[in-house]
């Protein structure tokens, strides 16, 4: 349940324009649970991916 809540928390930033650069290891977070299968189907489904 933490990994959902704090991965879209953390995805708003690119919305509000917060530069989160300087924290390697949070964008490596948001990597690796962007990654995720159940994730990717879940965010093409609600039409949040770029692809």
């Amino acid at each position: 349940m933490a990994d959902a809540y704090a991965f879209t928390v953390l995805g708003w930033s690119k919305w509000v324009k917060l530069d989160l650069s300087p924290y390697a290891h949070i964008i490596a977070y948001m990597d690796r649970v962007g990654a995720r299968p159940a994730v990717k189907a879940t965010l093409e489904k609600e039409g949040l991916t770029a692809g």
